[in-house]
């Protein structure tokens, strides 16, 4: 059990600092550049979620436990009850005076309260193409016919548990990302943070629709680096997000023996760059590793091509290829880009 939820709140309010339900926040914890962080109940616990931390949730006790880098959640608890004067004298949910020093109660249990996930089931409602919605992934280079073979759908209605829980719009487009007619993901990329991105289910993404065009692949970390990496000719796939490495290793072998070379592409920020040394260093050293130059604003591959153009991606490509002394091979014969 942990502490009543008004005391998890008034906990993470002691140390986090004001915050509510409705809005993001950097993670103090770490090296936080974007405000993509929040709070959310869960079966009567109150969670701080990062999903670009380890872990991806913390209740009241381990983020001070985080915080202070203390040794046992039994340590952590002990803080939290010298700092806001809890009390082991006193029992049940209420304020009281003992020996005319102000104490609050209860003190916490120390065992932990699972946290069981309430599944929703989410549906998409698919309509037709409109000119918005392609004009937001030209700008990308990705046309319809990449769009039509990464299964990417318009979308008009999503609905949770079958009730509408938000929709599209002409400043509001939203996508859902498909695999073989089965839904796995939906994606509002100009709408709320927290309703950017909602996974169904989490697979590799664009695997299915590897075309072995070359000996080189890429590893990134959205479907919309995948597709724009391929519109200019190379096979990509990605993961569901950059804290779910695992599910790379089963078909790693499978991998290397279609490619000659398989390069992590991720965003060049501290997160992907963690995320990259981790798949390089530690879990398979045949893995290669590109990120766009130190200098650059523009951290993945679809904001080169935004912003600097599709012959700057392929710039950056092959001075990496030309570092790493890699031929590319197409159709049997070495290109270059």
């Amino acid at each position: 059990m942990i502490y009543a939820l008004d005391q998890q709140y008034e906990i993470f309010r002691h140390y986090f600092g004001s915050f509510d339900l409705k809005t993001s926040f950097k993670n103090p914890l770490r090296n936080d550049k974007t405000p993509k962080c929040y709070f959310t109940e869960r079966n009567d616990t109150l969670l701080f979620m990062d999903w670009a931390f380890n872990p991806t949730h913390l209740d009241c006790i381990e983020y001070v436990n985080k915080l202070y880098n203390l040794s046992d959640r039994k340590s952590s608890i002990n803080k939290i009850n010298l700092d806001l004067k809890y009390s082991n004298k006193v029992k049940g949910n209420f304020l009281s005076e003992i020996k005319g020093e102000h104490q609050k109660a209860p003190l916490l249990i120390l065992e932990k309260k699972p946290v069981i996930e309430q599944k929703s089931k989410y549906t998409g409602i698919i309509k037709s193409f409109e000119d918005f919605e392609l004009n937001y992934w030209n700008q990308f280079q990705i046309n319809l016919n990449i769009l039509n073979r990464f299964e990417i759908k318009p979308i008009k209605y999503v609905l949770k548990n079958d009730v509408i829980n938000y929709s599209s719009s002409k400043f509001n487009p939203i996508f859902g990302y498909y695999d073989n007619d089965e839904l796995f993901k939906l994606y509002n990329p100009l709408g709320n943070p927290m309703q950017k991105w909602r996974t169904i289910k989490a697979i590799l993404e664009g695997y299915s629709k590897l075309e072995y065009k070359t000996n080189v692949c890429f590893i990134t970390s959205s479907l919309k680096d995948t597709m724009c990496l391929n519109s200019l000719g190379f096979d990509a796939f990605n993961l569901p997000s950059e804290n779910s490495y695992k599910i790379l290793l089963p078909i790693i072998d499978e991998l290397f023996s279609k490619f000659d070379h398989v390069y992590i592409y991720t965003d060049n920020d501290d997160t992907g760059k963690r995320f990259s040394r981790l798949l390089t260093l530690e879990i398979d050293t045949r893995l290669n590793y590109l990120n766009n130059p130190s200098f650059m604003k523009e951290k993945d591959p679809s904001d080169v091509v935004k912003f600097l153009g599709s012959n700057r991606l392929l710039e950056i490509i092959q001075e990496k290829l030309n570092r790493d002394k890699v031929n590319l091979i197409k159709n049997n014969l070495a290109v270059n880009l």
